[in-house]
């Protein structure tokens, strides 16, 4: 094995698992704790990898990094940090890849293994004009963004190289193993329409054993390219491309490998990014729900009892899954507002003078205030900004009416209203179901969406009927 791994770390217990790891594989290796030794080396020496600890002498790990990616773009540089946020860091100062200390011994030698077959084909295809494009795919990989983004801007990358006629990136479903399909591309007069999912056997027989396959077409060339993470398949790249740009040459083929593992690194690192950005999100979202339940007990049903309702009227919308649990984490959120209402204005029990009323009319401005630097997805946002928007135009905070009113503000108007209505206020005690339904009807049309009070109402009807849940659970 010529594979040469340098290793950089200021932790003696840390080098020495490194060196007794690679040992075993018989890996050579060289090892330094100085970021400045480490340049010079990597100057003179030809490596294959390189295992850096962000603590190191003489130079900031992440300064480090960028020192390196000004003379040297293509060889791989695995970060290993018991700090996630720091890995993650490290990856948009140009790292490729990373590992959380400690680490799966099983998880290292893939991670090395992944790294290493890159940065060969790198190598091979870095001398083709053509393939200047992999330094563009490299920025992309060494930003860490949002999945949706990284896909926008890859398939932006494949338009620029080989001008297809379509582009078609499919992701594997975890709970299916199904590949289903996220991104597509196409030009303007492509009018075949597009398969949205493979199952697992129909990619086997496509494949075989191969991670690039070609299907020749009276036209076109379609390429089919598996996507590999560091130890699963993640998806699946579908190109077709006008003969009359040309065949795939065998670097081209080659090109296309190393453009999938390193899609499969991309992926990967997007989907840890979404998952940092909802553990911070959901801890945030909790502690902000816990300072609003303190302020106003009335709250936590409340809030409950408002994601029930919108619930059960989206599951009869056949809504999705993904947009059942947009009105679910919409419907905890729509009243965050209120933490910038006034105690007292919250418990009165007098009505409320028009000061009054206008103060708490601002508690949806509010929310979108508090939400905003969480990064909150646009159609949760909306629900909560607009959920006292009446369809006749006469709602706040921007009387909207009719169609301009999202449908997940819609939805939660009427869990929001008849879930108020069935509990006891400082102002007043709860109505019936029978009062309450009463004046859904009676304001349908004019406050509320009627086709939704509606179905909303035949829901409550048949729960009562046939039992089918405890509206007051």
């Amino acid at each position: 094995m010529n594979e040469k791994i340098l290793i950089i770390s200021d932790k003696e217990n840390l080098k020495k698992l490194c060196r007794d790891l690679l040992e075993k594989r018989n890996f050579i290796f060289e090892e330094t704790n100085n970021g400045f030794v480490a340049i010079d080396k990597i100057k003179n020496n030809e490596f294959t990898l390189i295992l850096l600890d962000l603590q190191i002498s003489e130079i900031d790990g992440f300064q480090f990094i960028k020192n390196v990616r000004e003379f040297n773009n293509l060889i791989p540089i695995v970060v290993i940090d018991e700090e996630i946020k720091n890995a993650v860091k490290a990856i948009n100062s140009g790292a490729n890849d990373l590992l959380i200390y400690p680490f799966d011994i099983n998880q290292f030698f893939k991670t090395i293994k992944k790294n290493i077959e890159i940065g060969s084909l790198s190598k091979e295809v870095s001398r083709l004009k053509i393939f200047e494009t992999l330094f563009e795919l490299n920025k992309n990989i060494g930003f860490l963004t949002d999945l949706d983004t990284f896909l926008e801007n890859i398939s932006d990358i494949l338009l620029k190289t080989f001008s297809p006629e379509r582009i078609s990136i499919y992701l594997i479903d975890e709970s299916s193993s199904n590949f289903i399909l996220r991104k597509h591309k196409y030009i303007a007069d492509k009018t075949n329409k597009q398969k949205m999912s493979y199952s697992k056997e129909e990619i086997n027989k496509i494949f075989g054993s191969e991670i690039v396959k070609l299907d020749e077409q009276t036209k076109t060339i379609r390429a089919f390219i598996r996507i590999k993470g560091k130890e699963k398949e993640v998806g699946l790249l579908d190109i077709e491309i006008s003969k009359n740009i040309g065949i795939f040459e065998k670097n081209e083929i080659k090109f296309l490998e190393l453009f999938s593992m390193q899609i499969g690194i991309g992926i990967e690192n997007s989907i840890l990014l979404e998952k940092i950005r909802d553990s911070y999100f959901l801890n945030t979202i909790e502690c902000l729900i816990k300072s609003l339940e303190v302020k106003d007990g009335y709250t936590k049903q409340h809030s409950e009892m408002v994601a029930y309702y919108a619930t059960l009227l989206g599951k009869r919308l056949e809504l999705s899954d993904e947009e059942i649990e947009t009105l679910k984490i919409a419907s905890f959120l729509h009243d965050l507002g209120k933490l910038g209402v006034k105690n007292g204005i919250l418990s009165k029990e007098e009505p409320l003078t028009p000061e009054e009323k206008y103060f708490i009319k601002k508690h949806p401005l509010i929310t979108v205030n508090i939400l905003r630097p969480l990064n909150v997805d646009k159609e949760k946002v909306e629900a909560c900004l607009y959920h006292h928007e009446r369809v006749d135009g006469r709602g706040y905070p921007e009387g909207l009416s009719g169609e301009k009113i999202p449908l997940y503000a819609k939805i939660l108007a009427i869990a929001d209203a008849y879930s108020a209505m069935r509990a006891d206020r400082p102002y007043r005690k709860a109505l019936s179901k029978e009062e309450a339904i009463s004046e859904l009807l009676a304001n349908a049309g004019t406050q509320f969406d009627i086709p939704l009070v509606n179905v909303f109402i035949d829901i409550l009807n048949k729960m009562e009927v046939n039992n089918e849940g405890d509206e007051n659970r």
